[in-house]
């Protein structure tokens, strides 16, 4: 691997940010459960565990493509490869002189029997009825080609066959879906996906330079008040250790900002990759805008997503994803991304009102077009369940395979242990005890006794 600048992304995530189109539908963008993760590991590991010995489970694979300045790393795991194995040891192969921009970093096994047929097996847990499913989705497709392309390339080989194997959850029946695809199919199709991705890592790389630069300029915009100075040191000098810091100060010290920009600075020494500033309270959160705004006044450039919640991001008068009711919901995915390049070129400092304009001219979603920015943004304001909250936090930054440094800033802490109770305390509503009851036939007195005892 060379030692060019980096920009990091999983198959995943590429396939499903490039490839995403049509409408929101309701619910589409709720997370998962516990249950459901629970459940899909454990169908993941069934599957894997009944394909034999030729079965080779959660195969790393990763490829490097040199992009000018700095290497594009796709990188991911194959859920199942199915092949033999030899005793002798293949040859590193050549790679194909029209990828020589490509380096695949990880993927080869020279105890491949290559005479055999290959098999790609990406394993999805549904809950859907399998007896109605015609054909894989685009998407699970798109990422299975992504890891025949890189396993095809760093093997020498010439097809493989990719599998889609879908399990229902509850039911355990299984239906897959088998195509074979060349060599030549798989590396046209994923030089499509670079191409298509170039203009997004080229932003992420060349407008990281520019916030570099600018933090190692960036000077505090006030005189220091008493004791300011030396706040500011401890929470640089907490960050740099990695360690966790309690602060007490009164409203109107300027804690905000004294909290802000040494979290910045280090940011510009390269000691954390994403800033989020938590509180439980609205007025605070203007504060943290307002924070970085004075400092992109003082030429900070940095990207900043204030978090709203989706009742008041929606711009129609009842929250209700239906496309068919609403405009900003049909075709949404189809507009979506040019939608989020131009106002990421446009604005640093994205607030309730910039993102609502946009969604309304581009006639995107505002609350999804939110959540977008996350994964452009440097610096997060939003309430605590974004990172706390096991049913609301933004998942994808705190996955276990995301390796990002982050620096949390909380403000009025002292709310959280009381939120947090609440994030993972369950509630029962009784009048929904009271309409479960109802219906039951006085045989079962003892049931209702019970159901009334809760």
């Amino acid at each position: 691997m060379s030692e060019k600048p980096q920009i990091n992304i999983s198959v995943r995530r590429l396939v499903e940010f490039l490839l995403r189109n049509g409408d929101i539908t309701e619910g589409m963008e709720v997370r998962d459960t516990l249950e459901s993760m629970q459940a899909g590991s454990r169908i993941h590991k069934k599957i894997q565990k009944s394909g034999g010995v030729n079965y080779h489970a959660e195969v790393p694979l990763c490829v490097s493509v040199d992009m000018g300045d700095y290497d594009l790393v796709v990188s991911g795991r194959a859920d199942g490869i199915i092949y033999h194995e030899k005793s002798s040891s293949n040859k590193l192969s050549e790679i194909d002189p029209s990828l020589s921009a490509y380096t695949f970093d990880k993927g080869f096994f020279p105890h491949i029997k290559k005479t055999d047929k290959i098999e790609i097996d990406e394993i999805k847990g549904t809950y859907q009825d399998l007896r109605f499913k015609k054909e894989p989705e685009l998407l699970h497709l798109a990422q299975a080609k992504c890891y025949g392309f890189i396993f095809l390339c760093a093997n020498g080989l010439d097809s493989c066959d990719i599998t889609i194997t879908y399990c229902n959850l509850e039911t355990e029946i299984i239906k897959k879906f088998t195509k074979t695809y060349s060599r030549e199919e798989l590396t046209l199709f994923f030089m499509g996906l670079v191409d298509s991705y170039k203009r997004w890592s080229d932003f992420s790389y060349y407008f990281s330079l520019e916030k570099i630069n600018a933090i190692h300029g960036l000077k505090f915009p006030y005189s220091y008040r008493p004791g300011q100075f030396d706040l500011m040191a401890a929470i640089y000098r907490s960050i740099v250790q990695n360690g966790l810091l309690f602060m007490m100060a009164p409203t109107g010290t300027g804690k905000t900002l004294s909290t802000i920009y040494p979290a910045v600075m280090s940011m510009g020494e390269g000691l954390c990759e994403r800033i989020f500033y938590l509180t439980a309270k609205t007025m605070t959160a203007r504060n943290a805008i307002s924070a970085f705004e004075l400092l992109a006044g003082n030429g900070y450039r940095g990207k900043t997503v204030a978090l709203t919640s989706k009742e008041k991001m929606c711009v129609n008068q009842t929250v209700e994803c239906d496309p068919e009711k609403c405009p900003y919901a049909k075709g949404h995915f189809d507009r979506i991304n040019d939608a989020l390049y131009e106002l990421l070129n446009q604005k640093d400092i994205f607030s309730r009102e910039v993102i609502t304009e946009k969604g309304k001219k581009a006639v995107v979603c505002p609350y999804l077009l939110e959540y977008d920015l996350c994964d452009w943004c440097d610096n997060i304001i939003g309430d605590f369940n974004y990172v706390f909250d096991p049913k609301a936090y933004l998942k994808r930054f705190f996955a276990a395979e995301n390796s990002e440094n982050y620096v949390l800033l909380i403000d009025e802490a002292h709310n959280l242990p009381e939120r947090g109770r609440k994030m993972f305390s369950a509630s029962i509503d009784t009048s929904l005890l009271a309409k479960a009851k109802k219906p039951i036939p006085k045989v079962f007195s003892k049931l209702k006794s019970k159901i009334s005892s809760v």
